[in-house]
């Protein structure tokens, strides 16, 4: 049986093999945590991530138990003394070796890596034969999961700025505004690494920001998510089961809560752990659910539709690209699916579950490559229609690093510490609100230590104007003396003025607020900031 017992358990994956000569890698398969799970320099690199023997959903298949002698009946995973090993697929045939089967994998028959029952490892003469699988751009994902939020942020911010937002051909994000009428200004998020924080957000918690419509069914939601990867990876690459799968594993999405799109389920594998060989649960996400269909896909990108047919409507499945007309080239504009050559080929194609997914990452991969070599200028090229000016948006936020600045010691009684807060305003308009910042004593009930606003609009009563895009406002005062040893707890937080409507027009609250702690003790140094 292929999945022998799920386990609520989510686990960190090393497999050490030891080959002959006293040489030690990493096995087939390795590669744990790391990237959005925290960075731990301490897991292995891609490099040890091989290509695997697996089933047409992805999972595993793992080498036939080894049973001790005295057990006349099948044992159970748990007293094997070896095999449940993954197996890693050769890089080429060699002569007795044993056959993958294409009816488990839906793959072509190749030859697996012949590996040691007890150890995991490679058998000694056949470690060359591993294919690593290829990252790419995709190795990005190593950065620590604050480099994912930053990278998520900056595209957030220009999503929601935006005049309008549509979809490219390829089912990119695209953010317009209209500068002046009939002059629109448009922007594909074409970041790799804010791409890919697009698909960990939507696969992490299945949404993005309230602001930005990512589908209403939870086809159109994957979907989303399986355009941010193929976004996110090299335009000349391929993305795989091995890559998705390792990048599953990575993220730590194959655990409870580990993700909001897919349910996981999990397999007895045999690795080392902390010395020992051991049989643990490795777990794996289920994408039965997902169904892709190629035609449908692109008969409905750009969305909204913008690129005119022959008769001067806009025509959905159409896009523009330059194309060699008698050596010269020329403006063209037609079905994607009848360009792009990938797509060329199986226009009615349709795949299930994890192919699918896998497929139509890829498929918005080889767009964007088609789309990228064979770019339209920007001087040639249709705008997007957008009738939006974003006039009134703007991002206030307060540094996590700087924004509250408060001393990290204190002693009872003085009178010569500061405090400094600073709000920036990333724009595009002026921005008009407060920012509170109060101290409260730790443990002694409702007692508030400091607390001040400070305020910017058009109201003359108000410490400064409107704060202008790209700049900032830094505040400076004493802190009260303290009186007694505590602890004080600061927090400072920015709240952007309504507009007419009431609505807000501060596009993001998740960097609104930042908070301190200062000790205060009865004697020692004052320590900085």
């Amino acid at each position: 049986m292929r999945k022998q017992r799920c386990y609520i358990l989510a686990i960190c994956l090393t497999i050490i093999m030891t080959l002959s000569g006293g040489v030690s890698v990493m096995a087939a398969g390795s590669g744990g945590g790391g990237g959005g799970g925290g960075g731990n320099t301490d897991q292995p690199d891609y490099g040890d991530q091989v290509v695997l023997y697996r089933y047409s959903d992805g999972f595993p298949v793992t080498s036939a138990a080894v049973c001790p002698e005295v057990l006349d009946v099948e044992c159970t995973p748990d007293d094997a003394i070896g095999g449940l090993c993954l197996q890693p697929i050769a890089s080429q045939m060699f002569d007795d070796c044993e056959l993958t089967n294409p009816n488990l994998s839906g793959e072509v028959s190749a030859c697996l890596v012949p590996v040691d029952p007890v150890t995991c490892a490679p058998k000694a003469g056949y470690e060359s034969l591993l294919m690593e699988v290829e990252f790419g751009r995709i190795n990005l994902v190593r950065s620590p999961e604050d480099v994912l939020e930053e990278q998520l942020q900056e595209a957030l911010y220009s999503l929601t700025t935006a005049g309008c937002l549509s979809r490219d051909a390829a089912g990119r994000f695209v953010y317009s505004t209209q500068l002046s009428e009939g002059v629109v200004e448009s922007h594909a998020i074409d970041s790799p690494l804010q791409n890919l924080a697009i698909f960990w957000k939507i696969m992490k918690d299945g949404e993005l920001d309230n602001n930005v419509y990512i589908g209403e069914t939870a086809y159109e939601v994957a979907m989303t998510a399986a355009r941010g990867l193929g976004a996110s990876s090299d335009k000349e690459g391929e993305i795989t089961v091995d890559l998705l799968s390792y990048l599953n594993e990575i993220l730590d999405f194959a655990k409870e809560g580990g993700n909001a799109l897919f349910g996981y389920s999990c397999i007895d594998v045999r690795q080392e752990v902390q010395g020992l060989m051991e049989v643990v649960p490795k777990c794996y996400l289920e994408f039965d659910t997902f169904s892709y269909d190629r035609g449908n896909n692109f008969s409905f990108l750009p969305s909204p539709a913008y690129i005119p047919n022959s008769s001067g409507e806009v025509q959905d499945g159409w896009f523009e690209y330059l194309a060699l007309d008698d050596s010269s080239l020329v403006v063209t504009q037609g079905p994607i699916l009848e360009a792009v050559p990938e797509l060329k080929a199986g226009q009615d194609l349709v795949a299930e579950g994890i192919s699918g997914f896998i497929q139509a990452a890829d498929d918005t991969r080889a767009t964007i490559e088609f789309v990228h070599t064979w770019e339209v200028p920007e001087i040639l090229a249709t705008p997007v229609r957008c009738e939006v000016a974003a006039s009134d948006w703007f991002d206030l936020s307060i540094s996590e690093q700087s924004g509250l600045q408060v001393p990290k010691r204190m002693i009872v009684g003085a009178e010569d510490r500061e405090v400094i807060v600073t709000v920036q305003n990333a724009g595009p308009a002026a921005a008009s609100g407060c920012v509170y910042v109060d101290a409260h004593i730790d443990g002694v009930d409702g007692v508030v230590h400091y607390n001040e606003n400070f305020c910017f609009s058009d109201d003359p009563d108000d410490l400064e104007p409107p704060l202008p895009a790209g700049l900032s406002y830094t505040w400076a005062r004493f802190v009260p003396k303290v009186e007694i040893e505590c602890t004080l707890y600061w927090k400072a937080e920015v709240v952007a003025d309504l507009l007419l409507d009431e609505t807000n027009p501060d596009v993001n609250s998740s960097n609104n607020m930042v908070e301190e702690i200062t000790t205060v003790t009865s004697s020692g140094g004052g320590g900085g900031h």
